[in-house]
């Protein structure tokens, strides 16, 4: 029998840059075009079996809504054990951008360093 090696993935970003609607695309295979928001617990977390070189995969895809970017302690929780980092946002605003440089990026760091 191969071997299953988890990894925890996890969309990370503000609200309403489309990480909701990206994993519904994928999860669902549907787009919703006339929907201005997608509630993130529709794909809250969800799990995709790869192979890969022989090896298998469990991937953990999470969903982090956009409100937790906020909360330190929420932020915390949703990123511990985090394998991948998926870091979206909106090419339509650069707030968003910037919210993922001189923010996101920082308590990535800080949340990382605390767990090694």
């Amino acid at each position: 029998a191969s071997k299953m090696v988890e990894v925890k993935l996890c969309f990370l970003g503000p609200e309403g840059v489309g990480k909701s609607c990206f994993l519904n695309r994928y999860h669902l295979k549907e787009f919703c075009p006339n929907s201005d928001r997608v509630t993130s617990t529709q794909v809250r977390d969800k799990e995709v079996i790869m192979q890969f070189s022989n090896v298998n995969y469990s991937v953990h895809i999470c969903d982090c809504p956009g409100h937790a970017m906020v909360d330190d302690n929420t932020f915390r929780d949703v990123v511990s054990n985090v394998d991948i980092f998926v870091l979206c946002f909106s090419v339509m605003s650069r707030p968003s951008l910037t919210l993922i440089e001189n923010d996101i990026m920082n308590k990535i760091r800080s949340t990382c360093s605390e767990n090694d």
